[in-house]
């Protein structure tokens, strides 16, 4: 995995960088750092990998990423977006940390899973952006300024958004949050959509809601169809069932709602993207062994998605898959269940 360095991204002279992305071609490569980061989502929306968890960003999103947190970046079909990076050394956050001590920040920001996202409004977004472009403006050997400018709003970005004291009181703690989110991954849960959501949420609607979009940058919609969009995405790669009959299962009962839906997280029709994936799994069980029966050696890959997939066909296939190329008289995986 690439690992980012503080000492090649960072003027030796100073303390923190700043870079303003106006454009996302495709993705970029899944890396950690050993420094901390803030970036806000300025313009638009993107796809946000972190620690194994996808998160929705739309514009206002402020992110604080610790050292050692994984994550990428991948364009939403449809949406551009800007957004501005700035990159802490190690040493000034922990200064700052250390001269407001321990209770200026609830626990949860260094210790959580997953990092800490907040949403601010437009005049606030546009207020950072004009802080940024202030910095811009310093005098490339006006260290001390620059220095002193970097401090300030570290101090500032980080007590305003993040500080113990600006939190909404009562806004709930990470942990009841993660439990939750964890629950919902269960397919029987996921799949009761809203309504399954906020029946096991310790908190009220509103509450949830103003919770998951500090927190995962996210509504409980947003959230909730990201879990069936993808389960959606593993059924069209594991079995042959019609588009629509994939779409009732995942939990959409509007079709063209669904594949708007799909086709902004995947950049593909759902149609589109199970050729993409390649023939559904059986069929590929099916041409292994008629290459098998026609004496070719050629192998039929798979891939972590095919064992991972919802389909319990996929359970047994690096199981039978060689029985079926040495001309083993099964006729179906199902002969197994």
């Amino acid at each position: 995995m690439l690992r980012l360095q503080a000492n090649d991204l960072i003027d030796p002279r100073l303390e923190a960088n700043y870079h303003y992305h106006k454009k996302l071609k495709y993705w970029t490569i899944e890396h950690t750092h050993d420094f901390y980061e803030l970036f806000l989502i300025a313009e638009g929306q993107v796809l946000h990998l972190v620690n194994g968890t996808k998160q929705l960003l739309s514009a206002g999103a402020l992110v604080f990423l610790r050292p050692g947190d994984v994550h990428s970046f991948e364009k939403l079909e449809g949406f551009d977006v800007e957004m501005l990076n700035i990159n802490y050394r190690v040493s000034i956050v922990d200064a700052l940390f250390g001269y407001l001590g321990h209770g200026a920040f609830p626990a949860g920001l260094l210790a959580d899973e997953l990092p800490w996202c907040t949403s601010l409004d437009a005049s606030r977004t546009a207020s950072t952006k004009k802080q940024y472009e202030h910095v811009m403006t310093i005098q490339p050997d006006a260290l001390e300024e620059r220095r002193g400018v970097d401090r300030s709003l570290l101090a500032e970005w980080l007590i305003r958004y993040f500080g113990a004291a600006n939190r909404e009181e009562g806004g709930g703690s990470p942990d009841w949050l993660f439990r939750l989110c964890e629950e919902m991954k269960s397919e029987h849960r996921f799949l009761g959509g809203l309504d399954e959501l906020y029946a096991r949420a310790p908190v009220g609607q509103e509450h949830l809601c103003r919770v998951m979009r500090r927190q995962l940058g996210v509504s409980p919609t947003e959230w909730i169809n990201e879990l069936k969009l993808s389960y959606a995405a593993n059924l069209l790669r594991s079995r042959d069932d019609s588009v629509s009959t994939i779409a009732l299962e995942a939990g959409f009962n509007n079709l063209s709602h669904f594949h708007a839906l799909f086709r902004i997280r995947f950049s593909l029709s759902p149609g589109a993207y199970r050729k993409q994936s390649s023939q559904p799994l059986w069929s590929r069980l099916k041409q292994s062994r008629g290459n098998a029966e026609a004496g070719s050696s050629d192998d039929v890959r798979f891939d972590r998605g095919d064992v991972g997939s919802a389909s319990s066909e996929a359970v047994f296939t690096h199981c039978t898959i060689r029985a079926m190329q040495a001309n083993d008289p099964i006729s179906h995986p199902k002969e197994f269940l």
